[in-house]
């Protein structure tokens, strides 16, 4: 086996499943490093963050059921993790996570279920998650109290809220309908003033109407005056040439009459 290759793998390790059966495979194909292999698995898993552990425990998940498909005489790979299990989950149980107990507590099911370990020994597993797995499942079910607290004061605040949002939009349609009053208030007004102004406006056309029949009789009486002055000029005129017609008449006869006084 070259320890290098195998360190290498588990340090580019990662939660891809084909990676994770990749490297169990790589490992089950040296039983006889079998030792040697949980001793590097379980220094990787030691030293790495909590939050990554589960790789690793996954890691170790695959290489158990690979074995244990295999039924080798001896089953090398669970005698050297056996020995180490114990010790693994006492130190994965410094995860914050209880979806990564709850991931460990499904591993420990299958392994019962396929009776790859002992009853006792799968009891005694369970029994050194159970404390932190209790701990965190009282945190997630204060969270989820206090989520639903708040998702019960957010709904409160939000129906308050809309109530108040309902008071304000009420507020703004009563001055909108006071606006919609006062304009319909103004608007009379308005009517009112305009039908006096129409009033007044009817009376100024009737005494504009008035001026104008003033102007066109006093037009005419210019005009009658002028006639009866051209009238009287004209008669004055014919009284003139009747007069001088006359004169003239009275003249000749007087002639007449000197000239048969003289023949006498």
């Amino acid at each position: 086996m070259d320890l290098n290759q195998l360190e290498c793998l588990l340090q580019q390790l990662t939660e891809a499943k084909d990676q994770i059966i990749k490297t169990a495979n790589y490992c089950s194909f040296y039983p006889e490093s079998a030792q040697q292999i949980a001793s590097m698995i379980e220094n990787e898993f030691t030293q790495t963050r909590k939050d990554k552990k589960r790789i690793f425990l996954f890691l170790i998940h695959q290489i158990i059921l690979d074995e244990s498909q295999k039924k080798r005489q001896e089953n090398p790979f669970l005698k050297a993790f056996g020995g180490k299990l114990k010790k693994l989950l006492g130190d994965f149980c410094i995860v914050d996570d209880i979806k990564d107990l709850e991931s460990a507590y499904t591993m420990i099911k299958r392994w019962e279920r396929d009776q790859i370990f002992h009853p006792q020994f799968i009891q005694k597993l369970r029994s050194i998650l159970q404390p932190k797995y209790d701990q965190l499942k009282q945190q997630q079910e204060t969270f989820n109290a206090l989520n639903q607290t708040d998702a019960s004061a957010n709904k409160v605040l939000q129906h308050n809220i809309q109530t108040v949002q309902q008071i304000e939009q009420s507020h703004k349609i009563y001055k909108h309908l006071q606006q919609l009053a006062d304009i319909d208030s103004k608007t009379l007004e308005f009517n009112c003033n305009y039908d006096k102004f129409d009033e007044k406006t009817t009376s100024n056309q009737d005494l504009q109407a008035l001026i104008q029949e003033g102007e066109m009789c006093r037009e005419q009486l210019i005009q009658s005056i002028i006639h009866l002055q051209q009238y009287y000029i004209e008669m004055a005129v014919q009284g003139e040439n009747l007069q001088s017609e006359s004169y003239q008449g009275m003249q000749k006869k007087i002639d007449q009459y000197k000239e048969k006084k003289k023949e006498w």
